[in-house]
């Protein structure tokens, strides 16, 4: 016997206890959102017109020849909370699944479930494209991205016209006041690798963005804040970023500290006012983006590393990365360029005027998520950077 190193292959052999005894027949594994590993299984026991689903700890649990074999006693087994055959676990029962089997049930922070995301291993997925999983383990990822998202979108609005709110205020210097001790951490970064966390430069770049925008808010909107300090961290992250996320053997900004690996996300640079088109940098990157990213017309999200990310090699071309693509031609002058670009996404569009996530430009056919908002965003980022030549891009700067 071995450990269950990929206990989704057991699927429809017998379950057995510590002593050796059947339980039932092994049906699905749940992956634990804490740790992204297969924590728990059901097991279909009962009679043939009359079967469940109880649940059971993998831990420690081993394979043999066409079976699985767990450290629980079947009795113990059986005895445990159950679902129907075609059921699923409603999240007040959770915690009783792990009192059952007197283990320890801790939730997120903000209680969030332990087993929320579950693999199917019987289902091929479309067009083969397993695993299939229900639920997404993203929820519980850390992603600084999102704070600079919340912090532009604040400065944005305020920009627009929009009236000011305290409330919303409060939840922006609550942003601001976690990334002081926050900002420099590892995260899973906008792309919710299932690899390790690392220090993404495009997370750190939006870090800056998110202390950027509440330095903004007090300074053109009369918002209450510790600017000065606010100031000085903004410099402190910028200077890092340039720092260690700038490859002078590659001459472009990389996926991580320390890496050799492009990523489009880093085109957003000029775009959200970190650094402008012109600076030799950005100039750069954008050209090792072009040699090294660009396949048929279209910019792949980064050069694929099972390590980081924890995904096989070949994914469609993300739509997204090549309008931004298109918003760096813009601010570089290469307008020609920038709407050829535009063109060719827009001709992707189905016959409603809907993107999906990717392209296979092999293929020639959407796929990935459908529709997908990220990629009309880019859409009408573009569309508004190359008609007006003010658009979101230049109001950044």
């Amino acid at each position: 016997m071995f450990e269950a190193a990929d206990i989704r292959e057991w699927r429809g052999h017998d379950v057995v206890d510590d002593a050796g005894r059947k339980i039932g027949t092994l049906e699905s594994v749940y992956v634990d959102t804490s740790t992204d590993e297969p924590s728990f299984a059901t097991v279909t026991v009962g009679l043939p017109t009359r079967h469940r689903l109880v649940f059971v700890p993998l831990e420690a649990a081993t394979v043999g020849p066409g079976y699985l074999k767990v450290r629980y006693p079947r009795n113990l087994v059986k005895g445990a909370p159950s679902i129907d055959t075609d059921g699923e676990l409603p999240a007040a029962e959770e915690e009783s699944v792990f009192k059952h089997y007197n283990l320890v049930y801790q939730p997120g922070a903000g209680g969030e479930r332990r087993l929320w995301e579950i693999e199917i291993p019987w289902l091929p997925g479309y067009e083969a494209s397993s695993p299939v999983r229900i639920g997404n383990l993203a929820f519980q990822q850390f992603q600084l991205d999102v704070y600079g998202e919340m912090l532009d979108a604040m400065c944005q609005a305020r920009s627009a016209g929009l009236e000011a709110d305290e409330v919303g205020w409060r939840l922006g210097r609550a942003f601001v006041n976690f990334l002081e001790t926050a900002w420099d951490k590892p995260d899973e970064g906008i792309w919710e690798v299932r690899g390790p966390r690392r220090h993404f430069t495009h997370s750190r770049m939006m870090a800056w963005v998110a202390v950027d925008r509440a330095v903004k808010l007090v300074e053109r909107f009369g918002r209450e804040g510790p600017v000065e300090r606010w100031r000085s961290l903004r410099d402190t992250i910028h200077e890092q970023v340039c720092r260690e996320g700038f490859s002078t053997e590659l001459g472009a900004f990389v996926q991580y500290y320390g890496s050799k690996t492009l990523d489009a996300s880093l085109l957003m640079m000029p775009l959200v006012g970190f650094l402008p088109a012109s600076d030799p940098r950005v100039r750069s990157t954008v050209a090792a983006i072009e040699r090294r990213l660009l396949r048929d017309g279209f910019v792949q999200r980064y050069e694929n590393d099972p390590g980081v990310d924890g995904l096989p090699p070949g994914e469609g071309a993300f739509l997204p990365c090549t309008f931004w693509l298109a918003d760096n031609y813009a601010l570089l002058g290469r307008a020609a360029e920038a709407e050829r670009i535009f063109e060719r996404l827009l001709g992707l569009c189905n016959d409603v005027g809907l993107l999906s996530e990717e392209y296979d430009p092999q293929a020639k056919r959407l796929v990935g998520n459908f529709p997908q908002a990220f990629s009309h965003v880019g859409l009408i980022n573009t569309a508004m950077n190359l008609a007006h030549g003010k658009g979101p891009a230049q109001k950044r700067r």
